[in-house]
This record gives structure tokens, C-alpha cells and sequence, in this order.
């Protein structure tokens, strides 16, 4: 059995190499699926064992930090009477993070 603990790795030809595959899933979807691949598998390992899923653990994991910092940021602004309907969740990420910024300097 292989690393990951559901039978032989997949194999992947070499002109597929570096192709990406996009899903759409919800947050709830996608907190789901993290929380299931970081359950330890039944011989009491860990997905993570395996590289391939330990690092998509890790994008999942960043992505879903940054929807959720995101949705906060904008939250937080429209709370504070700051439409973001015309801003793009890039936007928002980056008007949040030189808020902290800023807010960081001044408090030194």
C-alpha cells in the first residue's frame, strides 16, 4: 500500500505536469474536506504523511485564511459605514493588510 494509505499514488505522464485542476466548493465544503484529510487514517497514520496531500492541505488551508480574512476585512469596513461592493476580495486583502500596518507602526 502506498504512502497515502488508499492503494498506489497516482501516476502522472509528463506532458500533465504542471497542470493545474480548480474546484469550486463551498466554505463549508472546503473546511470539510481539510478537516477530513487531516484525520488520522486507520493503520493511525496521517495523510500528511504523504507529501502531495500534506502540500494541498496547505494551499487549502491558505485559501480558506484568505476568504475568511476577507470576508472579516469587509465586514468590518461596511460596519463602519465603508461600502466594498466595488472592491475585489484583492483589494479588500490588501486595504486590510496596510490597516494592520499601519495600525502596528503606531502602536511602537
Amino acid at each position: 500500500m502506498a504512502e497515502n494509505g488508499y492503494g498506489d499514488q497516482a501516476t502522472v505522464a509528463p506532458e500533465q505536469e504542471g497542470q493545474l485542476v480548480v474546484l469550486e466548493l463551498s466554505i463549508a465544503e472546503a473546511h470539510a474536506l481539510r478537516n477530513w484529510l487531516l484525520q488520522p487514517l486507520s493503520d493511525g497514520s496521517s495523510a500528511l504523511d504523504d507529501p502531495p496531500v500534506k502540500s494541498s492541505v496547505a494551499k487549502l488551508a491558505a485559501e480558506l485564511d484568505f476568504v475568511e480574512a476577507v470576508a472579516a476585512v469587509r465586514t468590518e469596513l461596511e460596519e463602519s459605514g465603508l461600502p466594498t461592493h466595488g472592491l475585489s476580495d484583492t483589494e479588500i486583502a490588501e486595504l486590510g493588510r496596510r490597516i494592520s500596518l499601519a495600525s502596528a507602526q503606531r502602536l511602537r
